[in-house]
């Protein structure tokens, strides 16, 4: 009995358990996580990006855009020679207001070069003209030679004499005559005279003034032609500037 007593003693008043079981229990505070800050900026980063890839393809194709067709010589172009459209290779390039001073468009027909132009050299305006507006036209003749009988170095535009070496065999004392003096080189295709250059000849075209030689062009055109096939022909460089 007197256990009893002693556990109804320790137990709690009545009042004071309905209190503790009525009290709302407390919720523990929420914890705001961050922003990312750095995310923000590679987004930022990134549009930037793109927009100048914009930018910058847009005036990749402007400027192909600004590219004119301009005709450059696909050969070497010497005084005198009808202007053909084989001979000529379009070219884009950004010249913006020089595109005037180069030749465009369609090739001319009956246009006559006035003033040598170089292989790959893009063509001046001033450098053809009609045919009724100039006495300067030119006849290509093209000469073999061999190596030997070729100036070393010779270039297109050079000027050279041509000399008709007599047959030795039949005049060993006569000297060469000089067929025609001045005259422009308009291609030169010759293999190095070294050893075995010999038994291969090489080609020189040369322009004939037909204005400078007058009546004589005839004349020195046969001469030339043969002289080229019996292999007597041997050139000599003339000093004048081209």
């Amino acid at each position: 009995m007197a256990q009893r007593t002693a556990i109804m003693d320790q137990r709690p008043p009545a009042s004071q358990s309905r209190g503790q079981l009525t009290q709302p229990a407390t919720s523990p505070q929420a914890t705001r996580v961050p922003r990312r800050r750095w995310r923000d900026w590679r987004l930022v980063l990134g549009v930037l990006l793109v927009l100048g890839s914009a930018v910058l393809g847009g005036r990749v194709v402007g400027a192909a855009d600004d590219t004119v067709a301009v005709w450059a010589a696909d050969a070497d172009l010497v005084e005198g020679m009808q202007l053909r459209p084989g001979s000529l290779v379009a070219v884009p390039v950004r010249l913006e207001s020089a595109a005037e001073a180069y030749l465009t468009g369609p090739v001319p027909d009956g246009y006559v070069v006035v003033r040598p132009v170089s292989a790959g050299e893009l063509v001046p305006a001033a450098a053809v003209v009609p045919a009724s507006e100039t006495t300067r036209t030119a006849r290509l003749v093209a000469l073999s030679l061999e190596p030997e009988s070729v100036p070393g170095g010779l270039e297109a535009g050079d000027r050279v004499d041509v000399w008709l070496v007599p047959d030795l065999l039949a005049e060993p004392d006569a000297p060469a005559s000089l067929v025609v003096d001045g005259v422009s080189v308009a291609s030169t295709q010759v293999p190095d005279a070294g050893f075995g250059a010999a038994a291969t000849p090489g080609s020189v075209v040369v322009s004939l003034d037909t204005d400078m030689l007058g009546s004589d062009l005839p004349d020195v055109t046969a001469r030339l032609v043969a002289g080229s096939a019996a292999g007597r022909l041997v050139l000599t460089l003339d000093p004048a500037p081209r």
